[in-house]
């Protein structure tokens, strides 16, 4: 007698190890790709990291050309003073450019310079602090920072952050960085030797606006001037409605 009940069962036995056979061999071959791509996930959460660590100097960045812009603008182009006659004015620190019938303006070049050298120390100040990115187990090499200023129509400033991440025994740079800042420094310079040149050998001893007027009016400018003592503090823009003011004041002849 043939027991057709046994069959079946030895078949559903060997059914069910056919599948679980090729279940653990699917969930093997699975187990072996994932073992042979670890270089790419591993380059693929360092692009991640990377991505944020950008997004973070481009920020970075952007508040720092905007600072170091307004900075050395209120500081009368430098970003050192200690070199030149100055003032402390409440908490503002402004320059003479013209006094002890000496006068100094400074150079758009030096101007630029002030701005280029404030710009790169307050971005290292700045992208110091990368404890944000503590927790992706990642090294930040940090080398020298360069930047350049182009001045044409504006300010064209670019920097190389020379900052390289490291995970493991991968490796990628931070991208440079460009910003475009709306400001003829050229013209606030020429517009400020125009009005102390205008007063020099003016003798009455206070401050004609109509040769200031004449002076910003030349340039497409806008202006405040304040008393302060014996001079005259000025301040310029190229808008009406710009933050970058350069800050400068002059003595008075008596």
């Amino acid at each position: 007698m043939i027991n057709f009940r046994g069959k079946r069962a030895q078949i559903t036995i060997f059914v069910i190890l056919g599948i679980l056979l090729v279940v653990g061999l699917v969930l093997f071959l699975s187990l072996r790709k994932t073992d042979s791509s670890v270089d790419f996930t591993g380059q693929a959460d360092l692009n991640a990291v990377l991505a944020n660590i950008n997004s973070y100097s481009t920020n970075c960045f952007d508040n720092v050309v905007d600072k170091s812009v307004k900075d050395v603008l209120l500081q009368g182009g430098y970003y050192d003073l200690s070199e030149v006659n100055h003032e402390l004015i409440g908490s503002f620190s402004i320059p003479y450019y013209f006094k002890d019938y000496t006068k100094i303006v400074p150079s758009e070049e030096r101007v630029l310079e002030s701005i280029r050298l404030m710009i790169i120390d307050n971005f290292d100040s700045c992208v110091d602090d990368y404890s944000a990115f503590d927790d992706f187990d990642i090294e930040i090499v940090k080398q020298s920072t360069s930047a350049n200023i182009e001045s044409d129509n504006g300010l064209l400033i670019s920097l190389n952050p020379n900052l390289v991440v490291v995970k493991n025994d991968l490796s990628i740079d931070v991208e440079g960085l460009t910003k475009f800042v709306v400001l003829d420094v050229n013209s606030l310079l020429l517009a400020a030797e125009e009005i102390i040149d205008s007063h020099i050998g003016f003798d009455q001893g206070y401050v004609s606006l109509t040769r200031i007027s004449a002076a910003v009016n030349n340039h497409g400018l806008f202006f405040n001037a304040l008393s302060y003592e014996d001079s005259v503090v000025l301040l310029l823009k190229n808008s009406v409605d710009s933050s970058n003011v350069l800050v400068f004041m002059f003595e008075l002849n008596n």
